[in-house]
């Protein structure tokens, strides 16, 4: 008997969270919910012709409430009415609101602290399986919310377990399927940059910077060093910019966006890829070497062992070594003040 299989993606990060469900999308089949009109209609032509997936408009409410078998997401979502519950976590890092304990700063509000005494199944509650006191009691309710987690390598299922959240029959590591296309040999670098209108010949720098960020301090090194880092690229070199998608759905740095859709339009080396749903493993694989800052893609772009620069616009404020963005930067370099960045 084939399973009633739903997948869910909401605004604004639908269209990110989407990319890392596709794969499992495309193996299965399904019903594909999402709130997020844009990749409604996008995935509802590029499926039009399979009768095993269908598209249809719904909120996270809609989705809880289906009649279903297996529900599939990418984010931290409760438990629906009925069904079994997969997560493939976007993202290759650990997820603040994942696996890694909170603190109690991170929880300074009252309201958010309100909200998660509440049961998993009520409303949306990003808590942590980690919970440090006085929150630790709060781990039943959430710990058995997904029966199984799918994890694409050691560290998180490290990071899952020390949590409290890892079970002998509820997780399964399964590697990374959206960079299977890269493994397959399917990404042909000189038609991917041909298609941008760049030329193949050309050494290729892909700058992918990360969003806002839920701080108070902007983790986009966009307005801080992105004009520095169009201005270091030299004539004879390509460079992409893809922001994150949620910068781009949220609006986020006007200015420099604005800029750099003009810079686009009047050179032959430099192209700005806005469209949130551009599948940003194709310009990583096209890339001779990456600039980022604290978006998770500085990490999966180890996975070409090329050369690669952190950006790092906020120094102190988050350098928390337990985080994996982090971490990572060790095996790179970290340039913190814009105007070296062309040394």
């Amino acid at each position: 008997m084939e399973k009633n299989i739903v997948y869910f993606a909401e605004r604004p990060g639908a269209h990110y969270e989407a990319q890392y469900l596709i794969p499992f999308l495309e193996h299965t089949g399904g019903l594909f919910l999402t709130d997020d009109r844009g990749l409604l209609n996008e995935l509802r032509g590029r499926y039009s012709a399979r009768g095993d997936i269908v598209v249809r408009y719904g909120t996270k409410e809609d989705m809880l409430e289906l009649e279903k078998d297996v529900a599939v997401y990418s984010n931290f979502y409760p438990r629906g009415r009925a069904g079994r519950h997969i997560l493939f976590m976007h993202g290759v890092a650990d997820k603040r609101g994942i696996a890694r304990p909170y603190t109690f700063k991170d929880q300074a509000s009252f309201l958010y602290r309100a909200a998660m005494s509440l049961p998993a199944n009520s409303i949306f509650n990003p808590l942590s399986p980690g919970a440090r006191a006085p929150f630790k009691w709060l781990r039943p309710l959430i710990r058995d919310r997904f029966d199984l987690l799918l994890l694409p390598g050691q560290t998180l299922y490290d990071l899952f377990k020390k949590a409290g959240t890892i079970k002998r029959w509820n997780y399964r590591i399964i590697g990374f399927p959206r960079f299977d296309s890269v493994f397959k040999g399917e990404i042909k670098r000189d038609e991917v940059l041909r298609k941008l209108g760049l030329d193949p010949c050309r050494k290729t720098v892909l700058y992918a910077p990360t969003w806002h960020g839920k701080h108070e301090f902007n983790m986009n090194s966009m307005e801080t060093m992105g004009k520095a880092i169009v201005k270091a690229v030299h004539s004879d070199l390509n460079l992409i910019v893809r922001p994150h998608p949620r910068t781009v759905t949220m609006g986020e740095c006007p200015d420099i966006m604005a800029e750099l859709r003009n810079l686009s339009r009047c050179t032959d080396n430099i192209r700005l890829v806005d469209d949130p749903f551009y599948d940003t493993v194709k310009l990583m694989a096209s890339a001779d070497l990456m600039i980022s800052d604290y978006s998770s893609v500085g990490i999966e772009f180890l996975v070409f062992d090329r050369p690669i620069i952190y950006a790092d616009h906020l120094g102190g404020a988050y350098a928390d070594p337990q985080l994996a963005e982090i971490y990572v930067r060790r095996a790179g370099l970290i340039v913190r003040v814009p105007g070296n960045m062309g040394r």
